[in-house]
């Protein structure tokens, strides 16, 4: 356990310079763990990295969350990642990383998938054609699917056609 730098992490991943606020996502990464009070800190400014329209910020804010991830993430960011995965105006390498990022989260806070609409969710996803978001998208499915299956028969016919897909 590190005793010093947490303040820096946090003063270093508000800053608007893109270099800071890597070493800044870097080190929070590092330094920080789920059971520290400096995490509240921490969530307000990746709230506002999700919310921006620079790929980049959401990129860093994504990674720290699946690092460093805990039911405190999960409660309060779940929403923003899950928006960034499903929004079809999101660029592929944000929805990638946002579909590891749900993955990470799932497995500490079960409860932020609705399992009733986010099959459905699913099965938009896997009608994607970038391979990236695809591969994380199936990966999502599978772990989600390994803690409660119900609900989800209605995207098998759409795996079938994923598996296909890949085949050829």
């Amino acid at each position: 356990d590190v005793e010093f730098g947490h303040m820096e992490a946090v003063a270093l991943i508000s800053s608007t310079k893109f270099s800071e606020k890597q070493v800044g996502y870097i080190a929070a990464s590092v330094l920080l763990h789920e059971n520290l009070e400096f995490v509240r800190l921490v969530i307000n400014t990746m709230q506002k990295d999700l919310l921006s329209r620079d790929e980049n910020y959401q990129c860093m804010a994504l990674t720290a969350i699946a690092n460093m991830g805990g039911r405190e993430f999960a409660e309060a960011l779940s929403g923003e990642v899950l928006k960034l995965l499903i929004s079809s105006s999101t660029r592929n390498v944000v929805r990638k990383k946002a579909a590891l990022c749900v993955l990470r989260l799932f497995r500490r806070n079960p409860d932020i998938i609705s399992h009733e609409t986010f099959a459905l969710k699913m099965g938009n996803l896997l009608q994607e054609r970038d391979l990236g978001v695809l591969l994380s998208s199936m990966s999502l499915l599978c772990g989600v699917v390994a803690v409660d299956s119900r609900g989800y028969e209605v995207v098998i016919p759409k795996v079938v056609a994923v598996l296909d897909r890949v085949a050829k």
